[in-house]
């Protein structure tokens, strides 16, 4: 081997990008209501003496003004805002929230709700406007959140501000990607380059 062709020693090193999700994610929180026996909602009644008991506590929501539905949840009153805290998510990073919700079929009744962070974390979009009479899913995105983040439904107006609330559902984000270092083991490689015409990298 002739003496001015050099040797070069460089360390290599392998990372490769591993999904942790594809279309078929899971969920992280789910909450249907269908224990919940009352009227009002799922049975297409959506006025006048519906969603009259008052549910005092529900499997760890903190819970204001909210009632009975027929497996959902109604928010409010005619003089009583309503709003409805998830317990803890347990979701760190980002996800997907969605929710069905329906307004109140009154006169006076307003349509907005508000979608409120409780602790770490961004919501967005963070208002809605729902559509009398009837229930229609809603879709929100989740950013920056830890286990201990929890979201608020509320009505945005302190009266006639009533809305049915129904299958919550917090899930992985589609297509979210991980990576894994793989450099645990890898060692110098020499490698010796002979007189040839051409460039290297």
């Amino acid at each position: 081997q002739p003496s001015d062709i050099p040797t070069k020693h460089t360390t290599y090193y392998a990372v490769f990008a591993t999904p942790s999700g594809d279309d078929n994610v899971g969920d992280i929180f789910y909450e249907s209501f269908n224990t919940i026996t009352g009227t009002g909602g799922n049975d297409d009644k959506w006025n006048e003496s519906i969603a009259q008991t008052k549910l005092e506590s529900f499997s760890g929501w903190t819970l204001s003004s909210v009632y009975k539905g027929k497996e959902c949840i109604k928010l409010g009153t005619g003089s009583l805002q309503g709003s409805a805290t998830t317990p803890a998510l347990g979701v760190n990073g980002s996800a997907t929230l969605t929710f069905n919700a329906g307004a109140w079929d009154g006169n006076n009744e307003k349509l907005n709700i508000i979608l409120n962070i409780v602790g770490e974390g961004h919501i967005e979009p963070s208002t809605f406007t729902l559509t009398k009479g009837q229930f229609n899913t809603y879709t929100a995105n989740i950013t920056g959140a830890n286990a201990n983040t929890k979201v608020q439904f509320i009505a945005a107006n302190a009266s006639y501000n009533r809305f049915f609330l129904d299958e919550v559902r917090v899930s992985e984000v589609s297509g979210n990607t991980t990576y894994t270092d793989y450099t645990t083991g890898c060692h110098d490689v020499t490698i010796t380059y002979y007189g040839f015409t051409g460039g290297y990298t």
